[in-house]
């Protein structure tokens, strides 16, 4: 029984894979449009292998003439078709007749090439090891379709999160996938993808937004809104992927990239400013929650640490990092002086954090809108309570200082709180203004 069991399931696995295989070779077939790139590709590529595999020349040959006669027959729908989409869509609506011949050509002319190297390699069989002919040959033919491989994959990609089927945000969605730098160096989705991820998730709640007429374009808007990253940030991947950043604004890099799509791709940018101003808007929630996200888990040991080489109490200098006082149940410490201390950390663990050692423009550090001290945090005091990120404001003496976090004095070591001793200073505990 088990065996007739295995048998079934290797017959439906292998039935699975002829399916895929077949839609793929259909799918090829139909976008077989030979462009004059595609006819100098394939002469390279026919040239190439005839000098490994000289007897599989009348093939590469065959392929050459296969693909020139495709680009003949191809010029002509070019006259009134900008791009092999609009053609195939034409055809398929039944606008022409596509002759036959040219989708044959096209793709036999790809496809003879690998006969041709099978036919070579097999003439040289007593070369080789049976082993070493399905080794290359697997490699050769990976080569020859890794670039309609990777076509076919963007224009997937692109169909399954392009909720309006419209052609300018699928060109868009392909271009963000295709280059997958981060949001951020070191601040939100400072990551490997973390542009496309995040252009993602403005453009859909942009759309949720909007009243139907302007959806479209503000999903197309939100795709937008920070392309330009593309041409600032640069990725490095060896064992670990890291990034690099070109000496050039935002916006510079943004206008660059909407002539480039305009003039090479045919993107129609959105012109309302009021689309414009709602995706400004849903970005800054976006990277808020983005941030909120991030993985920053800072335990005891590493906040004793942090706390040990602040300045509580003035006990090393004039400058105060915080102050602790007998009779109050926390110690109360200067959210930027902690933040940094923490940062400094973390990279002295992992240099390649994304993570920085300053604020951001708000005056904020990366690793506070995590909220990673939670636990260790007197939130509610007399009434008052803590904002989002766990922070109060503090009187001390007569300087009120903004942004305080009340860390709870029961986790803090005993001998640390000798080497601070009591402050003087009268304290007085504020509720921080929204």
């Amino acid at each position: 029984m088990y065996r007739k069991h295995s048998h079934q399931s290797e017959l439906v696995a292998f039935s699975i894979v002829l399916v895929v295989l077949g839609i793929f070779l259909l799918i090829d077939f139909l976008l077989s449009f030979a462009s004059q790139k595609y006819v100098i590709e394939i002469i390279k590529q026919a040239d190439f292998f005839k000098n490994l595999f000289p007897e599989g020349q009348p093939l590469f040959n065959q392929a050459k003439k296969y693909a020139y006669m495709a680009y003949e027959i191809k010029k002509e729908f070019s006259k009134h078709y900008q791009s092999n989409v609009q053609i195939l869509l034409a055809f398929l609506k039944g606008e022409f007749q596509l002759p036959k011949e040219h989708l044959i050509f096209a793709w036999f002319s790809k496809y003879m090439i690998g006969v041709g190297i099978i036919k070579g390699a097999f003439l040289k069989g007593s070369k080789f090891s049976l082993l070493a002919y399905v080794s290359f040959l697997s490699v050769v033919l990976i080569y020859l379709l890794r670039k309609p491989l990777r076509k076919l994959y963007l224009e997937i990609k692109a169909r399954i999160y392009d909720p309006f089927g419209d052609e300018d945000i699928r060109k868009v969605l392909k271009i963000l996938i295709a280059n997958p730098v981060p949001a951020s160096i070191s601040h939100h989705l400072a990551s490997r993808g973390g542009l496309f991820k995040h252009s993602l998730s403005v453009a859909i709640e942009t759309a949720d937004s909007l009243p139907e007429p302007y959806k479209k374009e503000g999903f197309l808007a939100g795709l937008l809104h920070d392309i330009g990253k593309i041409k600032i940030y640069k990725t490095v991947c060896n064992e670990k992927c890291s990034f690099w950043k070109l000496n050039i604004s935002q916006e510079k890099a943004n206008e660059l990239m909407f002539n480039e799509l305009e003039k090479r791709f045919n993107v129609k940018i959105p012109e309302n400013q009021n689309v414009w101003d709602i995706v400004k808007e849903t970005d800054r929630k976006v990277t808020g929650k983005e941030l909120k996200e991030a993985n920053f888990k800072v335990d005891k040991e590493i906040l004793i640490e942090a706390l040990s080489r602040l300045n509580i109490n003035g006990i090393e200098s004039s400058k105060y990092d915080g102050w602790y006082k007998k009779e109050l149940p926390f110690v109360i410490v200067l959210a930027h002086a902690l933040n940094t201390e923490v940062s400094k950390i973390f990279l002295e663990k992992d240099p390649l954090l994304p993570l920085s050692t300053q604020p951001d423009m708000r005056g904020v550090h990366v690793i506070a809108y995590a909220s990673p001290y939670d636990e260790f945090l007197v939130k509610e005091i007399e009434g008052k309570k803590a904002d989002d990120l766990g922070l109060f404001d503090a009187k001390v003496g007569v300087e009120t200082f903004k942004a305080v976090y009340l860390i709870k004095k029961e986790i803090i070591p005993k001998e640390l709180l000798l080497r601070w001793g009591d402050t003087n200073f009268f304290i007085e505990i504020k509720q921080r203004k929204n």
